[in-house]
């Protein structure tokens, strides 16, 4: 089983260029105390891959706290429903992480760059990700893990408790970060896509180039990979 994983986790690298992100850092932009909770506006630096607006809450406690990352399709600041999720896991006491990831929120390219009259919204990274051997799905895998990897090395975290949460469209991007990092706690997926069949059966669904791996449905579908992390994945719908 464990042989089956890792021969499957290659795979999937290898067919979506994934690379490892180096060299991570956090770059502090603000700090503003709102009642027991210290908001933290910062940007997520790494070596090799472009710098991931975030925002930090932290409840204030003396002790090591459980975290979890947020990667909201609407952006690090979402809406009502992706604040609610964050005011939940602040209730219970867990330090989130809200981050915008490639193309997405601060991110995102402008109706200058790419036409989405004519182009999906990530025609452009799309494009830029085939030319350079990797896809958008494997970018936005990798931002999601320099945001875990950032979280889970704050003096504040329990290193060992430290969830993922993704809404909408980023939930493929959240699933294969599950896979590729097993560090992770927890996957939680909230209105996400889970098989490429549901894509391929809806043709007209908007921006989904960011999904693609090529030559990937022959060898998995997303529903395979869900299946190695099954003992770590809740879904929400919302």
């Amino acid at each position: 089983r464990q042989n089956s994983r890792k021969v499957l986790t290659d795979k999937v690298k290898e067919l979506s260029g994934y690379r490892q992100p180096e060299e991570i850092s956090g770059e502090l932009v603000e700090t503003i105390k709102e009642g027991n909770i210290l908001v933290k506006k910062l940007f997520i630096k790494r070596k090799n891959g472009i710098d991931l607006p975030a925002i930090l809450f932290i409840p204030i406690n003396e002790s090591p706290l459980s975290a979890m990352v947020l990667a909201d399709e609407n952006g690090k600041t979402g809406e009502l429903k992706t604040v609610g999720i964050i005011q939940e896991a602040l209730s219970k006491n867990r330090i989130v992480l809200s981050m915008d990831v490639s193309n997405f929120g601060e991110l995102t390219d402008t109706a200058m760059i790419t036409n989405t009259l004519y182009f999906n919204k990530e025609f452009r990274n799309g494009k830029m990700a085939y030319f350079s051997g990797s896809t958008v799905l494997a970018y936005k895998a990798g931002d999601i893990i320099s945001g875990f990897e950032y979280l889970s090395a704050l003096p504040e975290v329990n290193h060992k408790d430290v969830s993922l949460c993704a809404t909408g469209i980023l939930t493929p991007a959240a699933i294969l970060a599950t896979l590729f990092e097993e560090r992770i706690s927890s996957l939680i997926l909230v209105n996400g896509i889970t098989s490429w069949r549901e894509i391929m059966e809806n043709p007209l669904g908007h921006h989904q180039l960011g999904n693609v791996i090529p030559g990937a449905v022959n060898y998995f579908d997303l529903e395979y990979l869900l299946e190695l992390v099954k003992g770590k994945t809740e879904f929400l719908n919302q």
